[in-house]
């Protein structure tokens, strides 16, 4: 495994000896913009109830100029609350750390709640983000996954929702942890348990409904039974498909 940077190492370091909470923005694939970013980090830091550092990971933007210079963030950096790097290896982070934002891909989500850490799904809600972030509330370890132009607006009460003491994000994420960890066994990998699932979950698969209101989504998770949607081929032929509640698949001609 790649160890942690020296900054990086040295930042967490210093969070926990001043008994701080470390709370990492995952932005580094995520197409929202340096100063929307930081100024996030600031708020954090500023406006939670807790002693919050921020380590930002920023991908390419790490190097990119700051264009908004009414965003002062040096002296976050110089008392050593806030840090910039362009990224990390979770595995050896994220059980450091006391929290994660992040924009709601499988293997981050998965990093996080394997070392037990509430998860903040924020973000363009692509594809795959957006059940994992509806996932996070079910699970009780994250909020309801929202969009990050409401990133600004929500971050400082759901961060300190997960860095309180006693929080209930915390104590779920750590008992899914621990169920993770026992399931693993000897296949600390995980590439054998995903293609018994995979195996085992194509058998009984029913289409998954997402929608974006929360409320809406618990009420009634499975509202469509039926998915019908034209497929175009190369010939510019088409073909109606419908995806039964069992998940089994009919082609019809059209």
């Amino acid at each position: 495994a790649l160890p942690l940077a020296d900054d990086i190492q040295s930042f967490v370091n210093g969070c926990k000896d001043s008994g701080g909470k470390v709370v990492v923005l995952a932005f580094s694939t995520m197409p929202m913009t340096k100063t929307k970013i930081i100024t996030a980090a600031l708020k954090i830091i500023k406006e939670c109830k807790s002693k919050v550092y921020v380590l930002a990971l920023l991908g390419k933007q790490i190097d990119a100029p700051f264009p908004d210079s009414s965003v002062e963030y040096s002296d976050a950096i110089r008392d050593g609350r806030l840090l910039l790097a362009p990224g990390a290896p979770y595995g050896q982070l994220f059980p450091l750390a006391d929290a994660v934002v992040l924009k709601g891909g499988l293997g981050t989500l998965s990093e996080a709640l394997k070392a037990g850490l509430p998860a903040i799904v924020t973000g363009p809600l692509l594809l795959d983000q957006r059940f994992w972030g509806s996932r996070c509330s079910e699970m009780g370890v994250g909020p309801f996954g929202f969009h990050s132009n409401d990133f600004l607006e929500k971050c400082v009460d759901y961060v300190e929702k997960a860095v309180e003491d006693g929080s209930v994000w915390r104590e779920n994420a750590s008992k899914i942890a621990k169920m993770m960890a026992d399931e693993v066994g000897d296949d600390p990998s995980g590439v054998e348990k995903n293609v018994e699932c995979v195996v085992r979950l194509s058998g009984i698969a029913t289409p998954y409904h997402y929608d974006g209101n929360e409320e809406a989504q618990k009420q009634n998770p499975k509202e469509a039974k039926k998915i019908w949607f034209t497929k175009k081929t190369k010939e510019g032929d088409g073909e109606e498909i419908e995806v039964t509640e069992e998940g089994v698949v009919y082609v019809e001609a059209v």
